[in-house]
């Protein structure tokens, strides 16, 4: 019942949570507009690749949610922190992995797509540290989707709404340079969006670790635990 009540839930608060991200994105794309059209279209190449590489390495976080969900249905709190650390241990390696790969491919990818001149440049920067940061925006969701497994859907959402609007200014402030900040272009609203999702990710840590989300955390090995690693 625990597990059926919580995919009901998710429905909800994912849809909530897809417009949400959607807004970051309509704002990046207004706020690079003003940079001309081929940064727009080098912003838009590397958004398809980006998220396709994000579905890859995020699908983890199906699973961590299911063996939280399990977990906390049988009373088992070790269990619980046990599945997390297994999760952020597979986040941080296929991430990591993916990333590396993708930054160092991204040239090609964006040639394939039929990229040239400064839309293939532009999409190139964006599309290079955006991988380079998946780690964050892994860890973010899969300590999300550790929530959702324990029953909070509010800090989720809460957190994606925080995560958009520090993406939003910080885009706003990197790609521009108003004041003491730097303009640095379209590379700004890669930073703007990585620099958000890591905020996010400690928000919600600390918020796991601190038990204020129904979740008791419990120390244990960080040593890969391959049974579990499978599982999820």
């Amino acid at each position: 019942k625990k597990i059926q009540q919580t995919a009901v839930n998710e429905d909800d608060w994912q849809i909530a949570s897809n417009l949400l991200t959607w807004a970051a994105g309509f704002a990046n794309v207004y706020m690079l507009s003003r940079l001309g059209a081929e940064t727009v279209a080098g912003l838009g190449m590397a958004n398809q690749i980006a998220l396709m590489v994000v579905i890859l390495v995020v699908g983890i976080t199906t699973g961590t949610m299911a063996l939280v969900a399990r977990a906390r249905g049988a009373g088992d709190a070790a269990a619980e922190s046990h599945i997390l650390r297994q999760s952020l241990l597979l986040a941080v390696l296929q991430s990591a992995t993916i990333g590396l790969a993708g930054a160092a491919l991204a040239p090609w990818m964006l040639r394939a797509m039929g990229a040239e001149g400064a839309a293939a440049q532009a999409g190139t920067l964006y599309l290079r540290i955006v991988l380079l940061g998946l780690t964050a925006t892994t860890i973010n969701f899969t300590l999300a989707s550790t929530l959702r497994g324990v029953g909070d859907s509010m800090t989720p959402l809460r957190n994606n709404a925080a995560v958009v609007a520090l993406n939003i200014a910080g885009t706003a402030l990197l790609v521009f340079g108003p004041g003491p900040f730097p303009a640095l272009g379209i590379a700004g609203a890669a930073a703007g969006s990585i620099g958000a999702r890591a905020i996010g990710a400690g928000l919600v840590w600390a918020r796991l670790r601190g038990g204020r989300s129904g979740f008791h955390w419990q120390p244990g090995p960080w040593s890969p635990d391959r049974a579990v690693i499978r599982r999820i």
